[in-house]
């Protein structure tokens, strides 16, 4: 059994891949932003609004709410069942950027196996957001490199906190190659 933290900038695919990790694995599969739609219901229609807003409809508390039930999700099927976090703890705002992450206790006491950061040149991210954007906003190359230089680091860190086996994927290959070498990582020993 493994219970892997995906995660990665906007546009790598992570929602995709998580999805299909999940059902090849059959396991179970969670997603934040699903989360906090559902969590916001009053405040955002659907998840391209959700990205839209972003800090103006999510506060850090929502942020802190949803990592609760993460957690007690992760908790109570830890050892009976493959589980597939699709995760985004860095956001763009119209300010730069913007960190909600565990902290390292919360971190330390999750039972996940592994870590999967995703990422793709920034003009593959740029073409994938201008075809559908998706809420999300379009940055400039140096700020979608930004980007994913960030939610790596914070990927690393979590890695290095609680001693767990971190893949740095490229989501620029056809989505089955990628799910493949995802399998691949979160099955190996």
């Amino acid at each position: 059994m493994f219970s892997l933290y995906l995660t990665g900038a906007p546009a790598t695919g992570k929602s995709s891949v998580a999805r299909l990790v999940a059902e090849r694995s059959s396991g179970m599969y969670l997603s934040y932003g699903e989360l906090l739609t559902k969590q916001l219901a009053g405040r955002v229609r659907d998840q391209t609004e959700l990205r839209t807003q972003s800090a103006r409809a999510i506060s850090t508390v929502d942020v802190i709410e949803a990592d609760k039930y993460v957690q007690q999700v992760i908790t109570e099927t830890s050892g009976t069942t493959n589980l597939v976090v699709d995760s985004h703890a860095l956001t763009s705002e119209d300010y730069g950027f913007r960190a909600v992450p565990f902290s390292a206790q919360q971190w330390q006491s999750l039972p996940f196996t592994r870590i999967v950061c995703l990422w793709a040149p920034s003009s593959v991210i740029r073409a994938r957001v201008e075809s559908d954007a998706g809420g999300r906003p379009l940055l400039t190359d140096e700020e979608f490199d930004m980007h994913a230089q960030l939610q790596s680091a914070l990927a690393l860190a979590y890695a290095h906190t609680a001693g767990l086996p971190i893949a740095f994927i490229n989501s620029d290959s056809p989505l089955d190659s990628v799910v493949d070498a995802v399998l691949a990582f979160v099955e190996s020993d």
